[in-house]
């Protein structure tokens, strides 16, 4: 039988925002024949959000997990938003109130109310293929809450709004580290598809509006690699292929040389056109290198070439806002101190020991829109569905509980039941060593506080050992030299 972790919990967040902004136009100076007039608009917003989640993380055997997990989100928004013309208002000093300014408007509209609730489900299943080397695939829908245009003119409060976009995300992987530590990849597959997009669209009177205006997907391939062949040396890649279009979006704003020719109420039909900002080809290629000095002093210098192709700059697939592909070449030289890198031992320093399973695979965690695609490594513990904040609670009996009378010893898997048996000893300079003292330091379990076992108190001479051999990797580049993957897996 495998083993299971599971994470309950839900959060509340309340928003508010209170904004409003007066611009006068007085044109006839300029051979306008319109009376002089302002432009009011006010925008008050509260915003109660309530979620729930719930994630299931499955070890079913030592290489193979499955983690599956729902994120419930109702958003309640109270909005009270007004685009109008106003008198101006003589001598008008700079810190004029809210209310001299409303007296001058037509009544405001009615509050806008919004409702929505949104159900997020995700599946991730990962095997790990070699010793921090694995696979994984991955399947997640989400939504971003919808709202109301602050600029809106509409006379109608229903006309203001816009609703939610949701978005259904598959994605294939391969993650890990090779050449004895030296090489760290991730290559990913992914395939996206947005619903209801939100995007501005002018509205061909004066305003560019906030609206649901179609369907778009995305799919491609993300290359990433961390080398470091030599001490010091790392060379670091990144590379994209992005395949982003509109689905369908029937009614897009028309090119300035369309309208002239349909006039103001002209549409035209986006559907299968790329989407905005979104180039085929992108990378970035780095190289770092650094070159001790004597004494505590380095020369570390990077070099950085990131390109992209082309790509349509605005929203209306103009040719005239086309964005030509470019490349942009980054370099930089620093002299360095190392007394400033340092790690310095404290002189009242408790020992501190934290273990983990040899289970280190982590997921990887992917954020991006139909405009762009971005990357990130994020603890291997936790799931997109988390919610803020530390779930695992202090140990009853560290809070003066015990709870061994209630509670009995839990099951441990081979592998901790195998840690905690072993002998009790530090791991300096790569090696498991004995401690030059003998005192322990109790371990709780945090699920019961029964204590299962004991590790070393670190002793001042195996903490100067620790620290010497410390410093000796970060010199001599067995450390310094690694890549912040490699680091990382290592850690």
């Amino acid at each position: 039988s495998g083993d299971f972790d599971y994470t309950l919990g839900g959060y509340y967040q309340h928003d508010e925002m209170r904004a409003f902004t007066l611009i006068e136009f007085n044109l006839a100076p300029l051979g306008v024949p319109v009376p002089p007039f302002a432009r009011y608009l006010s925008f008050d917003q509260d915003t109660d959000a309530w979620s729930g989640f719930a994630n299931l993380r499955w070890r079913i055997t030592p290489k193979l997990k499955v983690e599956a997990g729902f994120r419930y989100t109702d958003t309640r928004k109270d909005v009270n938003q007004l685009l109008a013309t106003a008198n101006i208002i003589p001598s008008l000093p700079r810190n004029t109130k809210r209310a001299t300014v409303a007296q001058q408007i037509n009544p405001a509209l009615d509050p806008v109310q919004l409702a929505v609730g949104y159900f997020q489900p995700q599946v991730i299943v990962q095997y790990e293929i070699a010793p921090a080397n694995m696979v994984y695939a991955k399947f997640v829908s989400g939504s971003k809450a919808g709202g109301v245009d602050a600029i809106s003119p509409a006379s109608n409060p229903n006309a203001t709004k816009f609703g939610p976009e949701k978005a259904t995300s598959f994605e294939l992987g391969a993650k890990g580290r090779l050449a004895s530590g030296h090489l760290d990849y991730a290559l990913t597959i992914f395939a996206t598809t947005f619903k209801d997009l939100q995007l501005s669209v002018y509205d061909n009177v004066s305003s560019f509006l906030v609206s649901n205006v179609g369907k778009a997907r995305t799919r491609g391939v993300e290359l990433e690699l961390n080398w470091a062949p030599a001490p010091r040396l790392r060379i670091d890649f990144n590379g994209a292929y992005l395949d982003a279009r509109y689905l369908s979006f029937p009614a897009a704003t028309c090119t300035n040389e369309q309208s002239l020719i349909a006039g103001p109420t002209c549409t035209q039909d986006l559907s299968g056109a790329p989407t905005s900002y979104a180039s085929k080809w992108s990378g970035n290629l780095g190289i770092a290198y650094e070159q001790p000095l004597g004494g505590d002093y380095r020369l570390a210098g990077r070099i950085d070439v990131s390109a992209r192709s082309s790509y349509d700059a605005g929203s209306t697939n103009s040719p005239d806002e086309r964005q030509k592909g470019y490349a942009q070449l980054d370099a930089n030289l620093e002299h360095q101190q190392l007394d400033d890198l340092a790690v310095r031992k404290e002189p009242d320093r408790q020992a501190l020991s934290e273990f983990r399973s040899a289970d280190h695979s982590s997921d990887l965690r992917r954020d991006g829109n139909i405009f762009a695609r971005a990357t990130a490594w994020r603890s291997p513990e936790r799931s997109l569905l988390d919610a803020p904040g530390n779930l695992h609670p202090e140990p009853a009996i560290l809070r003066g509980t015990p709870m061994t009378s209630i509670l009995s010893q839990p099951r441990y898997s081979d592998t901790a039941s195998a840690f905690i048996a072993s002998p009790k000893r530090l791991l300096i300079d790569g090696e498991w060593q004995s401690s030059s003292g003998e005192k322990f330091v109790p371990v709780y379990d945090p699920s019961s506080g029964i204590e299962i076992g004991a590790i070393v108190d670190a002793s001042d001479a195996d903490v100067d050992r620790a620290v010497g051999a410390a410093r000796a990797a970060f010199d001599d580049g067995r450390w310094s030299g690694q890549s912040p993957y490699y680091r990382e897996m290592t850690i």
